[in-house]
């Protein structure tokens, strides 16, 4: 539930050119953390296998943001990979 509700305040304030703020995000814990709802994403025909390093560096950025991309990739790889669950 936090997790959308991060992603729609993003988007609230994409349309109304707020400026969000930037922290220091890792993304290896955002994945694991975010495998479920990924998976999801994916839908049950593609099994997400998540191979991330435990030392990932940190960068600094959007959260939701990040989250927001991530979800738009999960979405096009589905649409690419078809029903098999292999491209």
């Amino acid at each position: 539930a936090t997790k959308g509700a991060e992603l729609i305040n993003h988007l609230l304030s994409f349309s109304t050119n707020d400026r969000r703020t930037h922290t220091s995000i890792d993304l290896g814990r955002l994945l694991r953390e975010s495998r479920e709802f990924y998976q999801s994403v994916l839908g049950s025909d593609i099994k997400l296998e998540l191979q991330a390093d435990e030392e990932l560096h940190y960068f600094f950025g959007d959260y939701a943001q990040l989250q927001q991309v991530l979800t738009n990739l999960f979405a096009i790889a589905r649409e690419a990979i078809g029903r098999n669950g292999q491209s």
